[in-house]
């Protein structure tokens, strides 16, 4: 009976996030808590820290992954949360540790689940062995918003070599986002690669010109005013 009760409360709170009822999916992820059986609480605080992601209570979610990590040891997911959260919070220092920290984590679990399903996989296990290259390839595809965030979080703190090769590594993940370039360009201007980073801003205002709006209220490219070239690119 307690284990019907406790899935209720998860559906319950699976269909209220989706309807993008967060707070209301908070409180039924706290019944589901209360009623589970204390194998299943394992994934309780992880889920209850993306609640409170996705309603932007940046510090409550620090919060929930870090008792996700206590309870439940490392992990990539909630330790790149925690990153992010921070990031967020304008805490850009601690995000590029805990960043750091996930890419230590990511290296390790992404090794070991690639080993499970190769030894599954000689043993006839094909199954399990497709249950862990999934969960290999889940960790990858976190990787764009790992690079990006860390990224940003190295420019806040004037890291502009470092932030650049972030973005790089998030383009080549995912070559269409011209966000990325952006953020590139920002870190390339402000450590005097001003002409790659006006080549890099005409290539962005070509295909969306909604950037020109953007580069006439960024800081970053103040120092760009002084070029006809730069000009050019914000006359709207």
């Amino acid at each position: 009976m307690k284990n019907d009760i406790s899935e209720f409360w998860k559906k319950k709170a699976e269909e209220l996030s989706k309807k993008r009822n967060i707070e209301d999916a908070i409180e039924a992820y706290n019944k589901y808590y209360e009623s589970a059986e204390d194998f299943r609480k394992a994934e309780f605080w992880k889920l209850k820290g993306l609640r409170y992601f996705e309603i932007q209570q940046f510090g409550k979610a620090v919060e929930c992954f870090k008792k996700d990590l206590q309870k439940n040891g490392e992990n990539f997911e909630s330790q790149y949360y925690i990153g992010q959260c921070l990031f967020e919070l304008d805490r850009h220092a601690e995000a590029v540790e805990n960043f750091n920290k996930a890419w230590e984590i990511k290296c390790a679990q992404y090794q070991k689940y690639v080993d499970l399903a190769k030894s599954l996989k000689r043993n006839k296990k094909i199954e399990s062995a497709i249950e862990y290259y999934d969960k290999a390839i889940g960790l990858d595809k976190m990787g764009y918003k790992f690079w990006l965030y860390k990224g940003l979080s190295l420019h806040k703190i004037s890291k502009f070599e470092e932030a650049i090769q972030c973005f790089e590594n998030a383009k080549d993940i995912n070559p269409h986002d011209l966000s990325v370039l952006y953020h590139k360009a920002a870190s390339m201007t402000r450590i005097g690669k001003t002409e790659e980073g006006l080549s890099l801003l005409e290539k962005i205002c070509l295909q969306d010109n909604s950037y020109r709006k953007l580069l006439n209220v960024d800081p970053d490219f103040t120092s760009l005013r002084k070029y006809p070239q730069f000009l050019k690119l914000i006359k709207i």
